[in-house]
Parts: structure tokens; C-alpha cells; sequence
């Protein structure tokens, strides 16, 4: 059976980004320059992203699922994250790729 990401998050706001400008993503549009949904079908609805994890890509991808990713250099920032997973058996929540 095949598992349902859901993340609803009102905003992901990095801070600094660059020369001290803040990266918004809303989940308002399926295009934001900045942001890489990667394995899977992602959809972006009223402020949700949602991907419904396929065994084939799973498979393929070494036993990692759909991601979204937001690709930055960060020296000293404020992350806010707010998500709300359903159906779904892992959430991984990783930053600078050490986790």
C-alpha cells in the first residue's frame, strides 16, 4: 500500500539566507525557485504539500522516500518549520546533512 506524506506548513522561513534575506516557501504554488520536491508526484494546495510514496521509486532511491528540499548556506540562521505528517511511517527533519 502505498503511504501518504502530508505536510502542512503555514511557512518554512530561513533566515539569513543571503546578504540578509529571508527565504519564504507557503506551499501557495508547485514552482519556487529555491525549492527541490524529489521522488514522487508532490502536489501544492492551499499552503500543503502532499506526495503519495511510490514502492518503485522507493526502491530505487535505496529505501528513501519522497523529499522536498530547500538547499542553502547557512552561517547563523533562524529556521520556523511547522508540519503536520499523516499516514505516513517516518518523517526525517534534517539540517546541513548531518542528521
Amino acid at each position: 500500500m502505498k503511504t501518504i506524506i502530508c505536510i502542512c506548513i503555514a511557512l518554512l522561513i530561513v533566515t539569513p539566507v543571503a546578504a540578509g534575506e529571508d527565504f519564504v516557501d507557503d506551499f501557495r504554488s508547485a514552482e519556487l525557485e529555491g525549492r527541490q520536491a524529489e521522488r514522487g508526484e508532490w502536489q501544492f494546495h492551499n499552503g500543503v504539500a502532499s506526495c503519495v510514496a511510490d514502492p518503485v521509486l522507493y526502491k530505487q532511491f535505496k529505501n528513501h522516500g519522497p523529499i522536498l528540499k530547500w538547499p542553502r548556506q547557512l552561517n547563523d540562521a533562524t529556521i520556523e518549520f511547522e508540519m503536520k505528517a499523516e499516514n505516513c511511517g517516518r518523517v526525517v527533519f534534517t539540517l546541513n546533512g548531518d542528521g
